[in-house]
């Protein structure tokens, strides 16, 4: 999932050169009277689609008993972390 990616992403790794800058997921949440229409990420996501600007994704269960929203089917093997 693209938010949990960049989670992970942003967990500071003991192997970086002090002071190195973190990764930081871009734009800022929005508040609860501007909830955008669609998936509430899409904004912030580097991997939307048209679908995710109109659509709420629905929720469905993941591995391990978590559960997700995303349209995407999958991430690209360049998001690995």
């Amino acid at each position: 999932h693209p938010y949990t990616l960049g989670l992970l992403r942003s967990i500071p790794r003991l192997e970086e050169e002090p002071g190195s800058e973190l990764y930081a997921i871009r734009g800022s949440i929005p508040g609860i009277a501007d909830i955008p229409k669609g998936c509430r990420f899409h904004p912030r996501c580097p991997y939307a689609m048209d679908r995710c600007r109109h659509e709420e994704p629905p929720l469905l269960n993941a591995e391990d008993g978590h559960r997700a929203a995303c349209w995407l089917d999958g991430l690209p093997e360049e998001a690995a972390i």
